[in-house]
């Protein structure tokens, strides 16, 4: 690898670390080897007795909008099955705080018109629980998101 095009050394440890970098396999042998690894991608973690619950918002808007966006979320659990797991219930309520006049903003922040209206925030909203047989009590996990509001039971 010619020096100009070089990683810092650390550079994926770091990206994998904060969650930017990760594999998946179609080959299974491979994916055993992903599995349970920060590049796998699995949600991990307990806060206290409880399994965190991740919800993650993707801007795609194609600009900074999203700095307007506010998320937030209720989960709680419905109820718990023989095997012990839970059936969660959970609410996202999506708002936007983009100020008046926005139509003098720069493109580089309302985004032009390029894929959304100016003023306008679009955003694809995932919600992760871990696998059902190591779940127990629903603790959640947000990052920092016109009103939508979604609810998702199961």
């Amino acid at each position: 690898m010619p020096a100009s095009t070089r990683l810092p050394d650390g550079a994926l440890d770091t990206a994998a670390d904060q969650g930017r970098l990760m594999l998946w396999s179609a080959v299974p042998e491979e994916q055993a080897l992903i599995n349970g690894t920060t590049l796998s991608g699995e949600l991990r973690g307990e806060v206290g007795d409880s399994p965190l619950v991740g919800i993650y918002v993707h801007d795609r808007s194609g600009a900074k909008i999203a700095y307007y966006e506010h998320v937030d979320a209720q989960v709680t659990s419905k109820d718990v099955r023989l095997d012990g797991s839970q059936r969660l219930s959970v609410t996202v309520t999506v708002s936007s705080r983009v100020p008046e006049g926005v139509e003098t903003m720069p493109p580089l922040l309302t985004g032009g018109g390029n894929f959304v209206p100016v003023g306008s925030i679009r955003s694809d909203i995932h919600v992760y629980a871990r696998p059902a047989e190591e779940s127990s009590a629903p603790r959640l996990m947000t990052p920092a998101p016109p009103t939508c509001r979604s609810s998702m039971t199961g």
